[in-house]
């Protein structure tokens, strides 16, 4: 998975300001693809990538808040604000930020053109704290810092898998890997 890298929140990025505040864990992860890629499309296939489709059927099972692939389709297409426990918290033409409702987990997709064509996808994942002391420490869990490492290897193995599908996805279309984007 070395063409998944670990990079800092871009300043103008959905999740910028949730990474300016003082005790917020915020990752970002980013990949590119030679392929056209727009945002409808990288949610569809990240939401059903095998590997996230178990994600989602814990969730369903542990929270009652099944999803299903039309929930996704929604999503997807900006017709719908929510999937399992996610709804929609902002949204650009590139973009996407996802709340767990309630919670204070936060999912960030984007499908951006890559400088030489092609598109950069990012996946960024937040964590707000759940306790601030009086002189504005944020402290997270013993739970969190026992699965942080657990974390960052999912995260970089969802993008990866979301990656692969979209490539598999844009092929099936006929769009070959190196194809001038079409936008």
């Amino acid at each position: 998975m070395k063409q998944i890298q670990h990079i800092a929140v871009p300043d103008e990025a959905l999740i910028s300001d949730y990474a300016t505040r003082r005790g917020h864990y915020v990752d970002c992860f980013q990949t590119s693809t030679d392929q056209d890629v727009n945002l409808a499309s990288y949610i569809s296939a990240f939401f059903q990538t095998p590997l996230f489709r178990v994600e989602r059927g814990i969730l369903g099972l542990m929270a009652k808040a099944p999803s299903t692939a039309e929930d996704i389709a929604r999503l997807a297409a900006g017709t719908g604000d929510r999937m399992a426990l996610w709804r929609v918290e902002a949204r650009r033409d590139d973009e996407i930020l996802l709340a767990i409702n309630p919670g204070r987990i936060r999912t960030w997709l984007r499908a951006a053109p890559g400088p030489d064509g092609g598109t950069v996808l990012a996946f960024g994942s937040v964590v707000i704290p759940a306790q601030v002391d009086a002189q504005g420490n944020a402290r997270m869990g013993p739970l969190f810092h026992g699965l942080k490492g657990f974390h960052l290897a999912y995260s970089r193995a969802l993008l990866w898998s979301a990656r692969r599908r979209v490539r598999r996805e844009c092929a099936a279309s006929g769009q070959p890997s190196g194809a001038p984007p079409t936008k």
